[in-house]
């Protein structure tokens, strides 16, 4: 039946399906965490698209202020009367700051800490060297003497020096860096294009601002508030205000101290125009988040959609894998032929390359959308490879080669091949040797190393050895109980193999393998048993009928009194042949029917000592035939024994019958009966006329006779039909040969 949902055509737009939506699902994934990464999204209002009220916004006011800050705290270092002074005169210990001009009354020694402002920032930007623990000094301090010259000449002791070294080491550690920061400033707040105004003042004196003089006279929380946003300080009347969100925590969090550090009795205002009039980094931000807060919604529809077709696609690839719409095997292509590890490996290398990849990639500054191309490039590149080998896997295991077609598997197999090949006593010696020489090594780590891990590894392998030897041993137990069960006769039983391994599991499949060989032979043996019994009976009951219209013609013509002579021999010697044909017949029906099973038993008292007076009379003409002489032993008083009276008359006439055919003429037969402990004992004895050449089990067989000539009349079923009536009615019948001394003998327990 042709499956047209299992064709390369479906498989194929499922395949570029599954492809695209785990791109866009990677892709809408990193948009969603980028946006809310910056703050342009937030997940508790993905429709409120307020650029003032956003997360993001208050980001961007917050890193403003952080810079402000900072910028206004470097004016005061950087700058004398609001203007910057390169020529402005350092002192490097931190203590005190002079303005170039100022008159002072300083020591040599003291002077030596003075530096140039823009000495200390070219030097710091140049970058400066040190040897010894000593500055390479390019740049001297205002006296023109170099830290060493002041140290030989001892205008300054190695102690000074020293100190000097480490604080003017720190100071050009920073002062270059923070001189570009008071730049960025410096064009960033006091520009013409910004929508940021801030005012600083002292005292009601305004120290920095960059509004106009008239401006800064007014009501600064006032006109922070007219502007749109706000941020407002009192130094003197700690009042803090501001309308922008999330501000506050931030400010108490962080930048209060920062603040508070500009100045004492300070009122601090920063404003920003919400009609976004100029164009600076709060336009900007308006710009890029009006282009990507939609995207917020967008990406997260987009991640529900791709997961969810992402899943139906692979869940339909994992399930068409290895399959045609032609048949329902298992495909596998050139692919799935290369070992389970190496493809593991080729894959696990790959994984680590496209993860170098993306971590090269994130070292760059891309923008939203080109981050965008680099990661639904790599992702559309992985989810490619993975597929390969996912479906790759999937066929494997499908076909149930994953474990075959593995390395480790080839090294088991190969190895197990070579310790197969050896001795069980040479595979016992390896064992034991390798365990002895571990023993030995981790015994060493502990008692030679002090290694603890030796102690672990110690336990691990005791309780690995002794699992193996407890299941070995359970396994011997059940393959031994199979065999005692196989032996009480219980063919069907087969021991379970699921838990068996290696030698176990070869004897334990042996011992069901004889034991269903036994079951079929029986099987086959009770067939036949039937067979032929079915073949005795129907052949004897199809031969009665014939037989017994012969019997009836030759006694009409026995009473036609024919005078010939000759003729009446004839029908005398019929009469004889079809009376023994007749004889024959029923001991086939009856070894038949007892064989069979098919045979009732009226089961009743009797009088055994009788039964065998009488049928001793039965034969008694038959004896005087062959001139042999009875000598009976008999007890006086009655033997009582339960028994079926036709069947028991039928086993002693049988013994009697057989003496008669093989007993040698002139010789006596010996006929006893007592009682042994509670056995009534029947036994009757005589000398055979040819050898016996069977043993007493084999005589008790069906169809074989003491005189393999067949010069005499029996049919070979007279001890077999015997034994087997006797064993039914719950006696014994024993054969005992002593050269020919031919012995028969009955048991049955004394009611």
């Amino acid at each position: 039946m042709k499956r047209s949902y299992y064709s390369n055509l479906c498989k194929t737009l499922v395949t570029i399906a599954e492809i695209v939506f785990a791109v866009v699902f990677v892709m809408s994934c990193f948009l969603l965490v980028t946006l809310n990464k910056k703050n342009i999204t937030d997940m508790n209002h993905l429709t409120d698209d307020s650029y003032v009220h956003s997360a993001y916004y208050s980001g961007v006011f917050e890193d403003k202020l952080n810079s402000l800050v900072q910028y206004l705290r470097l004016r005061q270092e950087f700058e004398t009367d609001g203007v910057y002074d390169p020529e402005k005169v350092v002192n490097i210990s931190g203590e005190d700051i002079r303005q170039s001009g100022e008159q002072v009354e300083l020591s040599a020694s003291d002077l030596q800490w003075y530096y140039s402002l823009s000495d200390l920032v070219a030097w710091s930007k140049s970058g400066y060297v040190m040897y010894g623990g000593k500055i390479q000094e390019d740049y001297l301090p205002v006296t023109g003497i170099s830290v060493s010259d002041s140290v030989t000449t001892g205008v300054l002791t190695p102690e000074e020096a020293n100190m000097l070294y480490q604080q003017l080491q720190s100071v050009l550690d920073r002062v270059g860096q923070e001189e570009t920061i008071y730049r960025q400033g410096l064009n960033s707040f006091d520009g013409e294009e910004t929508n940021l105004s801030y005012v600083y003042k002292e005292k009601d004196r305004v120290i920095y601002s960059n509004l106009e003089d008239a401006k800064t006279s007014m009501d600064l929380l006032a006109y922070g508030r007219e502007q749109g946003s706000y941020f407002y300080y009192d130094d003197d009347t700690l009042m803090f205000r501001t309308n922008v969100d999330g501000l506050e925590n931030f400010y108490y969090q962080g930048m209060q101290e920062s603040v508070r550090g500009l100045g004492r009795h300070a009122s601090f205002l920063v404003a920003v125009d919400t009609d976004f009039i100029m164009e600076d980094d709060f336009t900007e931000a308006y710009r890029e988040f009006v282009t990507l807060h939609p995207w917020g919604m967008v990406s997260l529809v987009l991640i529900i959609v791709s997961l969810v077709g992402w899943l139906f696609s692979f869940v339909y690839l994992t399930l068409s894998a290895g399959r045609k719409d032609t048949d329902e095997l298992v495909h596998l292509n050139l692919m799935d032929r290369v070992q389970t590890e190496f493809w593991l490996l080729g894959f696990i290398v790959l994984s680590v390359l496209t993860f170098i990849l993306i971590a090269a990639a994130m070292g760059y500054e891309w923008d939203v959308a080109g981050m965008m191309i680099v990661v639904g490039s790599v992702s559309f590149l992985y989810n490619g490879v993975f597929l390969i080998f996912y479906l790759s896997m999937i066929r494997r295991m499908k076909a149930g080669v994953l474990w075959e077609n593995s390395f480790v598997h080839w090294v088991v197999v190969s190895v197990k091949r070579v310790i197969d090949t050896w001795k069980s006593s040479t595979q016992m010696i390896l064992y034991l040797a390798g365990n002895f020489s571990l023993i030995l090594a981790l015994t060493y780590g502990i008692f030679g190393r002090k290694q603890l891990w030796c102690a672990l590894l110690l336990l691990l392998q005791m309780a690995v050895v002794s699992v193996l030897l407890l299941r070995d041993r359970v396994q011997k137990q059940e393959i031994l109980e199979g065999i005692q069960q196989i032996n009480e006769g219980d063919l069907v039983n087969k021991i379970p193999m699921e838990h068996m391994h290696g030698h176990n599991r070869k004897l334990a499949e042996a011992v069901n393998s004889i034991g269903g060989g036994l079951q079929r032979a029986l099987e086959d043996k009770t067939k036949n048993e039937r067979m032929k019994a079915s073949l005795i009976t129907n052949v004897s009951h199809d031969i009665k009928t014939p037989l017994t219209s012969i019997i009836n013609y030759v006694n009409l013509m026995k009473m036609e009194k024919v005078e010939n002579e000759r003729m009446q021999n004839y029908i005398q010697v019929m009469e004889e042949k079809a009376s023994r044909l007749r004889q024959l017949t029923d001991d086939l029906v009856e070894a038949s029917r007892i064989s069979t099973g098919a045979i009732s038993l009226q089961m009743t008292r009797i009088n055994l000592v009788e039964m065998v007076y009488q049928t001793g009379g039965e034969f008694l003409d038959k004896f005087e035939a062959k001139s042999l002489t009875t000598v009976t032993k008999m007890p006086k008083e009655p033997v009582v024994i339960m028994a079926d009276g036709r069947r028991i008359w039928r086993v002693l006439e049988n013994l009697y019958n057989n003496v008669s055919k093989y007993a040698m003429e002139g010789t006596r037969v010996y006929v006893t009966l007592e009682v042994v402990e509670g056995q009534a004992c029947f036994s009757i004895k005589n000398i055979s006329e040819q050898p016996l050449q069977h043993t007493d089990e084999e005589l008790k067989e069906r169809f074989v006779r003491g005189d393999e000539s067949r010069s005499t009349e029996g049919s070979g079923l007279g001890l077999s039909i015997a034994d087997n009536l006797t064993v039914l009615m719950g006696g014994q019948f024993i054969i005992e040969l002593d050269g020919d001394l031919f012995t028969a003998k009955l048991m049955f327990p004394v009611v």
